[in-house]
């Protein structure tokens, strides 16, 4: 019995070795209210996701997931940190950052990076980031272009007036061809066209096949050579890449 015990310990410690020693590159990609709305879930019938379904072919695809919390802040903090909710207490839109249990927990990039990881993400990840948790960060979070007043996002003069109560970034359900055109008056000097505010610049648009890329199309060029660096820079240092869009 003893000899067999020895045995076993000696092949999982030989197991263990040499997976330490060939540490997986991980990519982690992260979609903001997704839902089911894939090809492969048939959730929405405009939903075209060929390299989504590929990828769930060749892997493992969850069919009955369910997110901790309703809510992007807070869902967000718990899966990065692994706290659940209840324990946290953090439910709502206050910056997670002010929770302390959260902030006193190790996050998954900073669990990579103590392990020799090389960290990096582009786009939205942690609702807001976590200084030092990334050796590398990419494209800033900005959700628009939106429409903008001269001073912040404001209503987009086609969206109904009810909807505004979302905030000009949920009330905005209109093309790209539909540039907003908002008037001065006495709160604001008004501005001619989209606008990012997150990123403080404007979003130039003339046609689709003539315009910015979007802050989602951004991070993947991004990601594209950050890739390419990554083949040649830190050839022995695997790396933990996290996409937001």
């Amino acid at each position: 019995m003893k000899i067999n015990v020895i045995q076993i310990l000696i092949c999982l410690f030989c197991m263990t070795n040499s997976v330490a020693q060939k540490q997986q590159n991980v990519l982690m990609i992260v979609l903001d209210d997704l839902n089911d709305f894939t090809g492969v879930l048939k959730g929405h019938p405009q939903a075209h996701t060929p390299n989504i379904d590929r990828l769930a072919k060749e892997g493992v695809l969850f069919t009955n997931a369910h997110s901790n919390v309703p809510v992007c802040s807070p869902s967000r903090a718990s899966f990065m940190n692994g706290i659940s909710p209840v324990t946290s207490k953090y439910w709502g839109f206050k910056n997670w950052k002010q929770n302390d249990l959260l902030m006193a927990c190790k996050s998954i990039p900073e669990y990579f990076m103590a392990n020799g990881y090389h960290t990096a993400k582009s786009g939205k990840v942690f609702h807001s980031s976590k200084k030092g948790a990334w050796h590398d960060e990419g494209v800033k979070t900005d959700y628009g272009p939106t429409a903008f007043n001269g001073i912040k996002a404001a209503q987009h003069p086609s969206c109904p007036e009810a909807m505004f109560q979302l905030g000009a970034l949920d009330a905005t359900f209109v093309s790209l061809k539909d540039i907003p055109k908002l008037e001065a008056n006495n709160e604001s000097p008004g501005y001619d066209g989209w606008y990012l505010t997150k990123l403080k610049k404007a979003f130039r648009y003339t046609s689709d096949n003539d315009r910015d890329l979007m802050p989602d199309e951004t991070s993947v060029e991004w990601f594209k050579t950050k890739i390419k660096k990554l083949e040649t820079s830190l050839q022995d240092v695997p790396f933990f890449i996290s996409l937001g869009f």
